[in-house]
């Protein structure tokens, strides 16, 4: 194999993104079976979700008594950027749906090389080119 580019290296040290769903659903919900419902799955899917993120970590997220769950330092610590994050994902994913963003060819600063990369419109419009089947883009 060859060397790792940075995004690949970035990639790897992402966490399991089901698992950082369940956790954030079973925190603000207080309990495994209202996230499980909230998501779809079973309770036993979403405890073995965080059991494979604080696997991950390396840190305990919930106290577990009985039925109940109980976030635990480290799990306090995390949720709010949790949180965050999940809601600028979802709101990426609105925006697109709502044709907020429209695809232009923009040619960035090479970061790893010097490509022309399909990009959203960033403001610098001088420096993008219309998408080929972008028909809003050819009008200006």
């Amino acid at each position: 194999m060859g060397k790792k580019n940075l995004m690949e290296v970035e990639m790897e040290r992402l966490p399991p993104l089901n698992a950082i769903k369940a956790f954030e659903v079973a925190a603000r919900a207080g309990s495994f079976t209202l996230a499980a419902s909230e998501l779809g799955v079973s309770s036993a899917a979403v405890s073995q979700q965080i059991r494979n993120l604080e696997t991950w970590f390396g840190k305990q997220l919930f106290v577990r008594t009985g039925n109940r769950i109980t976030l635990t330092d480290a799990g306090h610590a995390i949720y709010p950027q949790t949180a965050r994050a999940l809601g600028d994902i979802a709101a990426i994913g609105q925006r697109m749906l709502e044709g907020g963003l429209r695809t232009r060819l923009c040619r960035q600063r090479p970061v790893f090389s010097g490509r022309v990369l399909v990009g959203a419109e960033t403001g610098r419009a001088s420096r993008c080119l219309p998408a080929h089947g972008d028909r809003r883009a050819r009008r200006g």
